[in-house]
């Protein structure tokens, strides 16, 4: 960071980066929404860094689809067949209202031990 780059700089260079997360980029990003007095665009970004309050302020890219298994001791995780569509589609899609950084680390885990909330 500090060699003499301004903010935006910083971010746009930090974006290019693989190794930066979403949350960083977030935070580097509320300062540059702060400084420039973007109200709209620094509420969105406390959203996604504190998580929604909000059911129907969770925006549609933060609909998760996921799959209901169990754990058989013989054979491991397998999935829970649903027949009823509509039964399946409320067990398998989600609004995911928790703060980026949770998001984020979720997506480094075993998946199948994501605790449903």
């Amino acid at each position: 960071m500090g060699n003499g780059d301004s903010i935006v700089l910083q971010l746009q260079r930090d974006s290019l980066d693989k190794s930066v997360g979403a949350a960083d980029l977030l935070r580097k990003s509320l300062v540059v929404a702060t400084k420039l007095k973007l109200k709209e665009f620094q509420d969105w970004i406390e959203k996604e860094l504190n998580g929604y309050a909000d059911e129907d302020d969770i925006p549609p890219y933060r609909t998760i689809l996921g799959e209901v298994v169990v754990f058989n001791p013989y054979r491991g995780w397998q999935p829970v067949i649903i027949s009823n569509p509509e039964q399946a589609e409320r067990l398998t899609r989600r609004k995911c209202w928790q703060p980026i950084a949770e998001v984020e680390a979720w997506a480094m885990t075993d998946r199948r031990k994501v605790p449903c909330k």
